[in-house]
């Protein structure tokens, strides 16, 4: 079984790497077409005054940015999973336990790697994730492991229901289950509620369209 198990990982592990290195190589390209940008040789250049009222309206916009930041990190926001259900946190999680290597991977390249405290036996990728503690597998997680590491979110993947989702559901700890139904529609939507549940939303559809396009 356990052969069978790793067999079926392996491979999954495949698509999602064919599907997310490809959202990579296209951030790179428009990396580099905004390298090739030149400012307009008639531009007329700017006086004193209007640097420091493009300076002031500038710092007035951060303020607001960091303000809303700071409120939407610390009120209650729900989200619909995609088998319908949906779950409510109390503040955007900034301890992570993912199981299952796809989630992991996301969350790393929507820029939420930081948050990841726990992973399992089949993150290897990206190799940032070699120094964070497992969990053990998909199927038999260690509870008190994750107990141990105080996630405020646990974000399952395929094969991840059962009794242990049950016995964390019972302890408290939040856990968000993102079943992608073996579609290619199903990989993006995965990939947009993630972003959705860590504070990334964002972050999360524009990878699901970098990813969709190419």
């Amino acid at each position: 079984r356990g052969n069978l198990q790793g067999g079926i990982m392996k491979g999954y592990k495949k698509i999602w790497a064919l599907l997310l290195t490809v959202a990579v190589l296209a951030g790179l390209s428009a990396c580099g077409s905004k390298g090739n940008d030149h400012t307009e040789p008639n531009a007329a250049p700017s006086s004193p005054a209007d640097n420091d009222q493009k300076d002031s309206e500038n710092n007035a916009a951060d303020g607001k940015d960091q303000e809303s930041g700071l409120k939407d990190s610390d009120q209650p926001y729900t989200v619909v999973l995609p088998d319908g259900t949906s779950i409510t946190l109390e503040k955007t999680p900034e301890r992570i336990v993912s199981v299952g290597p796809n989630i992991t991977d996301i969350l790393f390249k929507i820029g939420a790697g930081n948050c990841v405290v726990g992973r399992t036996d089949y993150c290897d990728e990206p190799k940032e994730v070699k120094d964070i503690p497992s969990i053990g597998s998909i199927y038999t997680p260690d509870i008190e492991k994750i107990v141990e590491l105080e996630p405020d979110l646990i974000l399952g993947s395929i094969h991840f229901y059962g009794e242990a989702k049950d016995r964390l559901d019972e302890l408290g700890i939040p856990v968000a289950v993102l079943y992608d139904c073996e579609t290619i529609d199903g990989v993006y939507n995965t990939i947009r509620t993630a972003g959705e549940l860590v504070g990334k939303a964002e972050e999360g559809i524009a990878l699901a369209d970098e990813t969709k396009q190419r």
